[in-house]
């Protein structure tokens, strides 16, 4: 492992930071909410001494579009992109004191759930989204359903049979609880009663393979009576199982107008957004235009194998946990080093 240093941490950008200053000039897009928050946004920046841009890059916008939204003079969609801005700094400032948290990020997965489920919802049909394991589909789905009322979420498991769906539905819902004696069918009816009431259901079925067939079967009955909206999300092989035209779950396939292709890792932007986000108090990590050192990130990237997974369960907990304390510094060094003696990893992607 490289030597441990004592040398004091500087940031190269923070010669070049020029503070940010609230507008007095505005486009007419511009709500008296929309002002007030564009003032908090940009004291945080200043008191972090960060620029635009590394907000640009946690939130997944372009630095144009959050430089001319800051300015003032945007003329888009202003409240949802500050909206959007805001909930990146809560989800910043929120992260929990436990070394190796590391707090949700917007990445090209999550973008692809949150239109499935927008898809499945506004249709009252299927979504059906299928990822490799490590992609973070689970803890975008979670958050979607935290973030979205009449939105239930079932974690399935191998061999779920329709009597215990059935049940896990009724507890998601909240419904009375029956007795042991009341059979499967009359449950089920009760849930659909349910959910027909309530505007724009949403239900989410994760791990959707590994449940029984005709546990799917009563999940599409369910979507037809009572007038709700499903995502079925799993790995590779729940798209091998739906995709068929003419196989045994075509009736899903038909009413699935939002199927895209799986999705086998995350992309270069989304490591590079996790990656900033997760040491943003660490500006040695930065250029002195404040984006991520190229050296740093290839160093994740190559280790990660495009896996999120690896990449906030391993990589970034034990570099805060090991490579900062002993080293006091985050390099490309340090990241390589660590994998290697904590994780047993050498690089795998360029």
């Amino acid at each position: 492992m490289p030597a441990k240093t004592d040398a004091v941490t500087v940031d190269p950008s923070a010669s070049r930071f020029k503070p940010h200053t609230v507008p007095t000039e505005w486009t007419s897009k511009y709500s008296a909410e929309d002002k007030a928050a564009i003032k908090e946004i940009i004291e945080w920046l200043n008191n972090r001494k960060r620029a635009g841009r590394y907000l640009s890059t946690a939130a997944s916008l372009s630095p144009a579009l959050v430089n001319m939204l800051l300015n003032g003079n945007y003329t888009g969609h202003v409240t949802t992109n500050l909206t959007k801005l805001m909930q990146t700094i809560r989800n910043i400032d929120e992260r929990k004191t436990e070394s190796g948290y590391t707090p949700f990020v917007e990445t090209s997965v999550s973008r692809i759930v949150n239109t499935a489920c927008k898809q499945a919802r506004v249709s009252a049909m299927f979504s059906v989204v299928a990822a490799n394991v490590g992609t973070g589909k689970t803890r975008a789905l979670k958050e979607y359903a935290e973030e979205h009322a009449n939105t239930w979420m079932v974690e399935s498991y191998p061999g779920m049979n329709t009597g215990c769906l059935v049940d896990e539905l009724v507890e998601k819902l909240g419904i009375k609880q029956f007795t042991n004696y009341v059979p499967v069918h009359r449950k089920f009816k009760t849930v659909v009663s349910h959910v027909a009431k309530i505007e724009n259901g949403l239900l989410i079925l994760d791990e959707a393979e590994t449940v029984n067939p005709k546990s799917l079967e009563t999940i599409r009955r369910l979507m037809d009576l009572g007038n709700i909206g499903v995502v079925l999300a799993g790995t590779s092989q729940l798209y091998s199982l739906i995709k068929p035209e003419g196989g045994q779950f075509d009736q899903i396939r038909s009413r699935a107008p939002f199927f895209p292709e799986p999705i086998f890792h995350i992309t270069k932007d989304d490591a590079r957004a996790i990656v900033s986000v997760s040491f943003d108090d660490r500006p040695e990590i930065f250029d002195e235009d404040g984006d991520l050192r190229e050296d740093i990130f290839n160093a994740f990237w190559s280790l990660c194998d495009g896996s999120m997974r690896m990449l906030v369960n391993g990589l970034i907990p034990n570099i805060k946990r090991y490579g900062i304390p002993q080293h006091n510094t985050v390099s490309a060094d340090v990241v390589y080093a660590v994998a290697k003696k904590a994780l047993n990893l050498s690089p795998k992607r360029k």
